[in-house]
């Protein structure tokens, strides 16, 4: 084997720690009780989903878990007046737009129909999980997020990610009982 066969083993290795630890942050998210506190914890998951993808060569995964970051920062800072427009929904929505098309342009990913698709799975689950670290209230907030995963599980899929994979599956079980012991008890207490 190799140097660069080695080399390649051991970033493939490391991404997927990297994934695992991302993974870690993402699921115990959807277990806090307010908004603020499922925020910052996708806010640590993005910034380590970044690297993730990074390593696996996956680009359009790994810039638009930087863009995630960065909404995360502004989403956690909702209550001053910069932070407070529905703007920022735009502004990301745009930005993972850009990204989509950066794909295809300058990292000359090669325009098929199958990359069209698969790179769209992403920005549209990073629209959907946006709208939903928006929201105010904590069940809307799991209720936007069950949009998302299946569209990155997809990705995830197709790039290895064996970390992504686990959270979306994991994700998915997550939101589901949060919002079973938060959203449908507090109906019932009604």
């Amino acid at each position: 084997m190799g140097a660069e066969q080695l080399l390649g083993l051991l970033s493939m290795f490391i991404a997927q720690i990297i994934g695992i630890f991302a993974m870690l942050f993402s699921v115990v998210s959807f277990q806090q009780k307010t908004q603020r506190r499922i925020v910052f914890m996708q806010l640590i998951a993005s910034s380590l989903w970044s690297i993730h993808f990074y390593l696996l060569g996956a680009l359009t995964g790994c810039f638009l878990n930087m863009i995630a970051a960065m909404r995360d920062v502004v989403f956690c800072k909702r209550d001053q007046k910069w932070a407070s427009g529905s703007i920022w929904i735009y502004i990301v929505v745009f930005l993972s737009i850009g990204i989509y098309v950066l794909n295809f342009t300058v990292f000359a990913l090669d325009f098929t129909v199958g990359n069209a698709v698969l790179e769209l799975l992403p920005v549209l689950g990073m629209a959907a999980s946006t709208v939903a670290m928006r929201m105010k209230e904590a069940g809307k907030v799991r209720r936007f997020s069950l949009m998302s995963s299946p569209l990155w599980l997809v990705y995830d899929s197709v790039n290895l990610s064996v970390g992504g994979i686990m959270t979306e599956a994991f994700s998915l079980v997550s939101i589901v009982v949060g919002m079973i012991r938060f959203d449908v008890s507090k109906r019932k207490s009604r």
